[in-house]
Formats: C-alpha cells, structure tokens, sequence
C-alpha cells in the first residue's frame, strides 16, 4: 500500500509539471521566479495561490525591474504593493537571507538564508529542495528542466504577447496633439493596463486623490468629482482618471478609462498631452475647468505667504521655500502638537521655516498658520525668532518634536 501511495504522489507531481488544468489551484503554495511576471496566466494563479515564496534576491530583481514598461512592469509594481499590504505574510512570506562577496573574484557566500549563490535561479531550487511540494512559478526553460531533475513541482506560464504600436503619418501627427472629446469613444489601444495610486479593497477600486509629486482627477458624466472628506476616491466603471505630473517645464497628462472594477488589468489608456505655459491654452476648450487649474498651478506656482519672510510656494502635495548661497532652510509642519510630514499640510496647520545664515551663523525662525482661501493656500505670519545658541530653541513655544528636529538642523551647520 505505501509503494501505491508513493506511485500516486509522484504522478501527481508530474501532472503538476506539465498538465494545463492544475494551474492555479486554490490552496497551493508557489514560489516566484520574477520572469513569470512576463505572464497574464501568473497573476490569475497568485490570485488563487495561498502562499506565494519571495526569496530577498528575487525582492532585489523586482526592485531592479519595478520601472519597467508594459505587463512585466504592471504586475512587478503589482506584486510588490500586495507583498508590502500583506504585513503579516499570510500570503506573501519574504525569505530572509543575503549574499555577501567574499573576494573580488565574485564569490559569495550564505548568509541566514537562501541566497547560496549569485544565480538566483539556484536559490529557488535549493529552498524547494528544503521545503517539499512547493511549486515553482516561472516563465524560465532551464529552470523548469532543473526542478524536473530534482522532482520539483514546477508551473510554466504562456508569456503575454503585448501588441506592438504602429503609427502611420497621420497617426504619428495625431500623437501630437491634446486629448480630444473623441477619443472617449474611439477604439481603446492599450486594454488591460492599471493606474499608479490605485488600491483595490474589499471589491472596490480606490484612486489616491493626493499622490505625491502628482494630481490625479476623477470624471464622472463630465463633472469632476471632488471628495475633500477623504483623499481616496471611490471609482466607478466608465470613469475618467486624468493624472498629471510635472517634469522639468512641461506636464504630462494621461487619461485613462475604468472599465472594469478589479485587482489588476482594470483600465485602458485612452490618450496623452504634454504641455508647457504656451501650449497650455490650446487645451482650454477640452478639459474641464479643474484640469486646466491644477496643470496651470504644476507650471506655475504662485508665491503664497504675507509677513517678512522667505518667500513661500504652496505646491499640490508639497511646500517649498526660496534659497539663496549664504544660507540652508529647513521645513516643518506641526499639527495639534505632533509634528507630520511636509506633504500632508492642510489649513490650520503651523508652519515652521528655519533659515540658517552661513555668514552671521544664526537661525531665524518664522513660524506661520497655513490657511486656504478660494481653495488655495498661503501662510500668514505669527511669528519670527533670531537664535544664536542652541538652547534659545527650547524658549520657543513649539512641540518638543519640532524643537529637537530644529536642534538637529542647526547642530549641523553651526560652528562654535
């Protein structure tokens, strides 16, 4: 009876490796090979899987690969977002462990954990050897014909063809200009994609209103939605996502279309501009109001604060103060006492801006209260200090947070 049930497990095993109906079993445990990301099919299995295994150097592959382009980027940035939400490991379980060079002929060594050799694809065998029945998750020939040697369960996933991009000349000139109104019904080129700053929960689809560095707009039946309640917006199929994000002097906007309410593959990239403030107009008569605003602002930040001060710029998701050579200036924004990051600010917090003058070796200290007026910031002044010892920081009535970041900033610099 033992030989039979031996016989039935190493069938089953075999089935494993070569039979297209046991892909994606609910319940199984994989372990992830970063070219199996080049697959559609690998993020329907991890959907289903348990446990999905990421030895650190595969984690250090993902991170290398995380900018890039297209479906092996998608589900890169993907996979690494659900790994970081899922703190407890219940289904993402990081394996510890890193390689050391031991001499300059790239040798390495293990250390705590699986990272026995510099070919990572070594590393997962030698974890699947130690651990039975995990399945190897990978898009790699010779990695499949490694594990069958040593009996280990392997899953080859059909790499996802993306459509190449041909343009004829009038295609090429249309790439040129804005988005128009057309396009929202025009044939969708690039199905299947998924939007930075998005968070799939519990069936729903959530947009990040204040992404860091960027704006992101939500239409819906041609109004702008505007939820100050919350930062995440709720999205809706057929909704319009607009994300701008300034880079150099120009911004770049990308439109985006909700088709489906889903983890991934949810959206289709419908268009994109890029505009400066001379082309910024031609845009006027085909993007609401609030698109052109937030554009107008990324290109152009006003100076925002009263009082006699450094000059300040409220930019969205961001403050940013006026420099000069002879001195450093250092940010800070406290609320009900506890000091939060830079980006978060909001009306009726205060703000701190520490300026150290290199030549006269002092700190002044200007202290504001962020307001909002007509949905735009600015700060009015409340005070201002000249300090010149490191203990006239504690005279000043701020959080004992903020003083010592302040203490910090001015040890650095000063010189007694």
């Amino acid at each position: 009876m033992k030989f039979l049930n031996k016989v039935l497990e190493m069938l089953n095993k075999k089935d494993e490796q070569v039979e297209p109906e046991s892909k994606g079993v609910q319940g199984r445990e994989y372990i992830l090979d970063v070219c199996a990301l080049h697959s559609n099919e690998t993020m329907q299995i991890i959907e289903k899987a348990s446990k999905i295994i990421l030895l650190t150097g595969t984690i250090k592959e993902l991170d290398d690969h995380k900018d890039a382009k297209g479906i092996l980027g998608n589900n890169i940035r993907k996979v690494g977002r659900e790994s970081r939400i899922d703190q407890n490991g219940e289904k993402y379980q990081c394996v510890a462990g890193y390689e050391k060079k031991i001499n300059k002929k790239q040798k390495y060594q293990c250390i705590n954990g699986y990272t026995k050799y510099k070919y990572q694809d070594d590393n997962i065998i030698d974890y699947c050897k130690e651990h039975k029945g995990i399945i190897i998750l990978t898009c790699d020939n010779n990695l499949c014909n490694t594990a069958k040697a040593y009996n280990i369960p392997y899953i080859f996933p059909k790499r996802t063809i993306e459509n190449k991009k041909t343009s004829t000349n009038s295609e090429s000139s249309n790439k040129q200009e804005a988005i128009t109104e057309q396009e929202k019904t025009a044939k969708v080129k690039n199905t299947s994609v998924n939007i930075h700053g998005t968070e799939y929960i519990n069936g729903n689809l959530y947009i990040d209103s204040k992404e860091t560095g960027k704006v992101n707009l939500v239409l819906r039946n041609g109004n702008v939605i505007n939820d100050n309640s919350n930062d995440k917006i709720k999205l809706e199929i057929g909704d319009y996502v607009i994300k701008l994000k300034k880079r150099n002097e120009r911004v770049i906007i990308v439109k985006y279309k909700i088709e489906n309410i889903a983890a991934s593959f949810y959206a289709a990239e419908i268009g994109s501009a890029n505009v400066n403030l001379d082309t910024i107009k031609d845009l006027t008569n085909k993007f609401p109001k609030e698109v052109m605003k937030n554009a107008g602002n990324l290109l152009q930040p006003k100076e925002k604060h009263s009082g006699n001060g450094p000059r300040i710029y409220f930019q969205h998701r961001w403050i940013n103060v006026e420099k000069n050579r002879d001195s450093f200036v250092y940010i800070n924004v406290e609320r009900q006492g506890k000091s939060i990051k830079t980006q978060h600010y909001a009306e009726g917090d205060l703000l701190y801006i520490s300026k150290y003058n290199k030549k006269q070796n002092n700190l002044e200290i200007y202290v504001y209260r962020i307001i909002k007026k007509e949905n735009e910031y600015s700060a009015q002044e409340i005070n201002q200090y000249k300090i010149w010892l490191v203990n006239e920081i504690y005279n000043i009535k701020m959080s004992e947070e903020i003083q010592e970041q302040i203490r910090m900033f001015f040890v650095k610099y000063a010189r007694y």
